[in-house]
């Protein structure tokens, strides 16, 4: 019932970047309409007050819709399900080596993924920067290991 605690005002963020994406479900409102619009909502009680201060949704997914629209959504989806995918091939191999690169590419997506449910981690240098380097070391590696994998099999 708080909607000043931390539970509380991530609802009341979902409630207005979900509003916002219904309202422009192509488009998005963009970073700064998305922050406008937030006071507005306020004004008009849709939202408490409490959630203006934040300038992203604390979802990744509802932030994205509200601030991209469709494309958005669809881009940050396909950031996180597309490496978990290619990794995901190999997760059940006989060669522990490549069962566990792929089993970690699967997991550094699905980490990110659960962790966006309740904070924009994208937002923020860190998780970005996380991202974007340990997924290229993690494909590098596992490509690697697939090769080296194949190359064994062949040779049997």
């Amino acid at each position: 019932h708080d909607k000043a605690s931390s539970l509380g005002a991530r609802f009341e963020m979902w409630k207005g970047a979900s509003s916002m994406f219904i309202e422009r479900p192509i488009t998005g409102w963009g970073t700064i309409g998305y922050n406008q619009r937030m006071i507005e909502y306020a004004e008009m009680g849709l939202v408490d007050e409490y959630a203006t201060r934040f300038s992203h949704a604390h979802n990744e997914f509802l932030d994205m819709a509200a601030k991209r629209g469709m494309a958005g959504l669809l881009a940050i989806l396909a950031l996180y399900l597309i490496p978990i995918r290619l990794f995901s091939q190999y997760v059940a191999h006989t060669d522990p080596s490549l069962r566990s690169i792929s089993m970690a590419g699967v997991l550094l997506g699905v980490m990110y993924f659960d962790f966006g449910l309740s904070q924009v981690f994208l937002a923020h240098n860190s998780g970005v920067m996380i991202y974007a380097f340990l997924l290229p070391v993690l494909w590098v590696v596992f490509r690697d290991r697939e090769g080296v994998v194949a190359a064994n099999d062949n040779l049997k």
